[in-house]
């Protein structure tokens, strides 16, 4: 039942973290010359544009665990329309995981105004508190929304198609390495999903989670 809630309450903020991430794609090709994005009506905040089944599903089922990791459907992009092609394809795919970084510094940031404030409190755990039910739900959701975001900068960037961590590498190696990549993409979702179900990925979770929270823990005690 607590994990029912968690989900509930919980998957807005999830939206959120996919949402931001596919826009961000979208906006950074249009400033490239690619406006595939905007015609294709990405270039929303309305998370329904957004969501892939698959990845909806697998959030839900994960979220039930305790976990809660999930995906968006990726956003359009023609690289032909690139005004400097290797450049902008590299801009492009790193766009999505910055806007995950954003929304960990906006994150972290605002509840340091909230505890300078004195609306919360850090525990000597490293625990947010406070007295207030708004402050035990900012409690709940802070650091799993810190974490989401920290986990889907570190699997984005692993460099297996169609991840944009592949894509970044492709630009970087000599053509011939690129093309080897490049052949995996048929099997790259089928490898994923199942290095997600058996979690061969868990030791770059688990290095995510605590590289976000150690750095969050260091601005709410400055």
């Amino acid at each position: 039942m607590d994990n029912f809630i968690n989900l509930v309450v919980f998957f807005p903020f999830f939206l959120i973290a996919i949402m931001f991430h596919e826009v961000a794609h979208g906006y950074a090709a249009l400033r490239a010359g690619d406006d595939t994005a905007k015609h294709s009506g990405r270039l929303t905040l309305n998370p329904i544009a957004h969501i892939d089944p698959v990845g909806l599903v697998f959030f839900i089922i994960s979220a039930m665990a305790g976990v809660g990791f999930g995906w968006a459907k990726p956003v359009p992009v023609n690289p032909a329309r690139f005004r400097n092609f290797k450049r902008d394809f590299i801009v492009v795919s790193i766009a999505g995981v910055a806007a995950n970084l954003a929304l960990i510094l906006f994150t972290v940031l605002t509840i340091k105004l909230l505890m300078m404030a004195g609306v919360l409190e850090l525990g000597a755990d490293g625990s947010i508190y406070g007295e207030s039910a708004a402050a035990q739900y900012i409690r709940m959701v802070v650091m799993r929304f810190i974490a989401l975001n920290g986990i889907l900068i570190v699997f984005n960037l692993i460099p297996i198609p169609p991840l944009d961590g592949s894509k970044v590498l492709m630009m970087l190696l000599p053509p011939r390495q690129a093309v080897a990549l490049a052949r995996i993409e048929p099997f790259g979702f089928l490898i994923l999903l199942a290095g997600l179900w058996f979690g061969v990925f868990d030791i770059l979770f688990r290095g995510a989670l605590y590289a976000v929270m150690s750095f969050a823990y260091y601005i709410f005690i400055l």
